[in-house]
């Protein structure tokens, strides 16, 4: 059966509420053709997990870095991301712990006082005495010690630094590379920095092109990386 044939079936599968056939079947696909751009975007609309959702997304657009569809996808997940911080999101412990570090964050890059933290943080646990799980946000936010564009502010500063320390999922392809000794922990701070550069100027390039255009990867290298990642990322599923 043909690639096309097999999507239609995987896109009327997940159209009649059937994920796990659906998904089934775009597995099929990218294992046969891991460079079939709409079934990883089609993948990232039938998994749960956020990471894999992003991706999903992320190897559609180095398959086709303008697809409108997955940098709407993306930053979808981006502002999810953000909400989770200022509304409710179940285990406490969980909740406490993600508070602590967006508020020492906060306190370190002077957006609030570290007496300001202090007192939303135990206000946070006495809200949570009652049962009510509160997020850090909502305190500072209500008590006007943060604005909402400072709050926006603070956790792309966050996700920036997250990314430069190898935290983030666009560092995904950059820690293969290193594992592998196809460039080194320096090469890819440089490389990050000046795409972190780029971006600011409104230029956006992807990892990998820019590794190539710096001299420090072969683009039939990228390539043998990148298909190796798919690879590993479809493995993901024999498991289940």
């Amino acid at each position: 059966m043909s690639i096309e044939n097999l999507f239609a079936q995987a896109r009327s599968a997940i159209a009649a509420g059937s994920r796990e056939e659906g998904r089934g079947l775009l597995v099929a696909i990218l294992r046969e053709n891991p460079d079939f751009a709409p079934a990883w975007l089609w993948m990232s609309g039938v998994l749960d997990e956020a990471d894999k959702r992003r991706e999903c997304l992320e190897r559609v657009l180095q398959l086709d870095p303008e697809n409108a569809a997955a940098k709407q996808g993306l930053a979808l997940l981006d502002m999810q991301e953000i909400a989770e911080t200022v509304s409710p999101a179940p285990p406490q412990a969980k909740n406490t712990a993600s508070a602590k570090r967006l508020g020492e964050y906060l306190v370190q890059q002077h957006f609030i006082s570290q007496s300001q933290l202090d007192v939303a943080l135990r206000e946070q646990e006495q809200e949570s005495r009652y049962g009510r799980i509160v997020p850090l946000g909502d305190i500072l936010l209500r008590r006007r010690w943060l604005t909402a564009q400072g709050l926006t502010r603070a956790l792309e500063l966050q996700k920036e630094e997250r990314a430069k320390d190898g935290g983030g999922p666009s560092n995904r392809l950059g820690e293969y590379l290193i594992q592998n000794h196809l460039i080194s922990p320096k090469q890819l701070n440089e490389v990050i920095a000046r795409q972190a550069s780029l971006k600011r100027q409104g230029q956006n390039f992807q990892l990998g092109e820019l590794l190539v255009l710096s001299g420090m990867l072969s683009r039939q290298q990228l390539q043998r990386a990148i298909d190796e990642q798919k690879q590993q990322f479809l493995r993901h599923f024999d498991q289940h």
